[in-house]
């Protein structure tokens, strides 16, 4: 890919050589090289790496950071990190795997943020939210929860579903359709 890219760069692009780059992947560590070059606007370009969607000084790939975010929902830390090493084959502390679930969880709180905003602020309804039906049923509640090191000691932390029916899955169970949390 880094030799395509090389054959195909724009013309007004300055090669300034190779640089070597360390990432974990789902299949374990890799070590490679990319070419660097200048655009005719003078900025930084590394396109393998932008390709790849790595950040300038990210070392995991974004489906580690997913598999981590989904582990630490399930499980502690520490558990964690012993679930991924055994997954990818290198090893992660307990507090690299905290620190891949943030970095999800802030890439998650940016799209929750463009899709409110692409809504309220704009008017626009999502395209995957348009769905006409003849009863939407609504259900929520909270629970408190305490805070350390914050301004505040306490929260509230809402959670609300909707959904348009129920369909029955065995004898005493349903299951909701169209849910939405």
């Amino acid at each position: 890919a880094d030799e395509y890219f090389r054959q195909t760069k724009a013309r007004d692009w300055e090669n300034k050589g190779r640089k070597d780059r360390q990432i974990v992947t789902c299949n374990g560590f890799i070590k490679y090289k990319r070419r660097i070059y200048i655009d005719g606007e003078g900025n930084w370009r590394r396109p393998l790496d932008e390709m790849l969607e790595l950040k300038p000084k990210g070392h995991y790939t974004l489906s580690v950071k997913e598999k981590a975010g989904y582990l630490v929902s399930e499980l502690a830390y520490r558990g964690s990190a012993s679930v991924l090493d055994w997954l990818i084959g290198t090893a992660i502390s307990h507090t690299t795997t905290g620190r891949l679930m943030k970095e999800v969880g802030h890439s998650l709180d940016a799209e929750d943020e463009e899709q409110l905003e692409q809504v309220f602020e704009h008017g626009e309804a999502l395209e995957a939210g348009k769905q006409e039906v003849e009863v939407l049923y609504g259900e929520s509640d909270g629970v408190w929860i305490c805070l350390q090191g914050e301004d505040q000691k306490k929260t509230e932390v809402r959670v609300g579903i909707l959904y348009t029916g129920k369909k029955a899955i065995a004898e005493g169970r349903n299951r909701l359709e169209n849910k939405v949390a």
